[in-house]
């Protein structure tokens, strides 16, 4: 695969996308059990039963199958055709995309874990706004991001672009969703490297 901007959508500049296309099986073996599980399980919690759910940037789709699981309807999206696949070999329904692939008002509940970084700074405050529009009024948001102020690539060649608390919290409130808290927590990335990332739970505004 070639990164092309009109599938990479709202999820990763075309040089990222090409790096989970290419090395999609080694990723998927490495994130199983890694996509912050205390989280997903607090998200899930809050959810009502049989609620509808999208996972942003699925990845190989772990946390789609987890919540299809708890009975919620999944629909998974990611714009790394291998990650999509591996999705839906899960059985669950996955969307070629990113953010711009989000249908309006359709669900109660939206996961975007470690996917945000991967957005050029100037794409994700239209990458939110698609975001917001997919939430019904009171859905709930989880996102996961590296906290910071750098932009670089790593040595593998992803992008990444930190952001931090405050920035998002008000980039999210411009859109009609409001935070309702917010943690940092710790870890080491798929390249080895130490991150910090920053999780929000949030809420569409009614």
């Amino acid at each position: 695969m070639t990164g092309d901007p009109a599938t990479s959508g709202f999820c990763g500049d075309p040089a990222t996308v090409d790096f989970y296309q290419t090395n999609a099986d080694r990723y998927a073996d490495w994130s199983q059990g890694r996509g912050a599980p205390d989280a997903l399980r607090r998200f899930a919690a809050i959810l009502p039963p049989g609620a509808a759910v999208a996972d942003l940037g699925c990845g190989a789709g772990w946390a789609s199958a987890w919540l299809r699981d708890q009975g919620f309807a999944v629909t998974a999206f990611d714009p790394v055709p291998a990650m999509v696949a591996m999705a839906a070999a899960r059985g669950v329904t996955a969307i070629a995309g990113g953010a711009e692939a989000l249908p309006a008002d359709t669900f109660d509940g939206l996961w975007c874990n470690a996917v945000l970084q991967h957005l050029p700074r100037a794409d994700l405050p239209a990458a939110l706004a698609r975001i917001a529009a997919a939430l019904r009024p009171g859905g709930r948001l989880f996102i996961s991001i590296h906290e910071g102020d750098e932009t670089l690539r790593d040595g593998l060649g992803r992008l990444y672009v930190h952001h931090r608390e405050a920035d998002l919290r008000a980039a999210l409130a411009a859109n009609g969703i409001e935070t309702l808290e917010a943690s940092l927590g710790s870890g080491h990335g798929f390249d080895g490297r130490p991150i910090t990332m920053l999780r929000l739970d949030a809420r569409r505004q009614s």
